[in-house]
């Protein structure tokens, strides 16, 4: 068997059961993000990123998935779980994801199924919208023997889709 084909069967394995919402819960969140990739070693690269958190489903527990790109056409596909910590108007939001790296003419990660741990920080407008920070970092947990790793940083702009309750939904955030 490809080692490409058991990597997508084992990222498939582990997304599936979490991709989904199971109940209703709070709002859906769609997110746009501008950071850098690898930005604490030698040579940092720029990136997109855009990623969906679903329903919560257990307390504050929600699905995500999401992706992102970087200038160098490094690709990363990802699914797993946030967990929502609200302080008052600011959310505080760890995650966890396993994902697919493509590594175009970028940084070798080693294996192309990668882990990524993840916090958020944001502050909750009035309308639901969210405006903060995330940083990452991004490893193959030693599957192979190498394994850089590297971190990121962005910047984030959430809008949510959908809400519980019956408040004024604004697609523009902070309007």
């Amino acid at each position: 068997m490809n080692i490409s084909f058991i990597t997508v069967l084992i990222f498939l394995t582990l997304s599936l059961p979490i991709s989904f919402s199971f109940s209703a819960g709070k709002e859906t969140l769609f997110s746009l993000g501008n950071g850098i990739f690898n930005f604490n070693k030698s040579s940092p690269r720029t990136f997109v990123q855009g990623e969906y958190k679903g329903e919560t489903f257990f307390r504050e527990l929600r699905p995500q998935v999401g992706a992102f790109i970087t200038h160098q056409g490094s690709f990363y596909l990802y699914s797993g779980l946030a967990y929502d910590i609200s302080l008052a108007q600011w959310i505080l939001t760890p995650s966890f994801s396993s994902g697919l790296y493509f590594k175009g003419k970028g940084r070798d990660l080693g294996f192309p199924l990668e882990f990524r741990s993840a916090l958020e920080g944001t502050f909750r407008f009035q309308e639901g919208s969210r405006m903060g920070v995330v940083i990452y970092h991004i490893s193959n947990a030693k599957i192979r023997l190498k394994n850089p790793g590297v971190n990121g940083i962005a910047f984030i702009i959430s809008i949510p889709l959908k809400t519980t309750t019956d408040q004024k939904m604004s697609f523009i955030p902070f309007f």
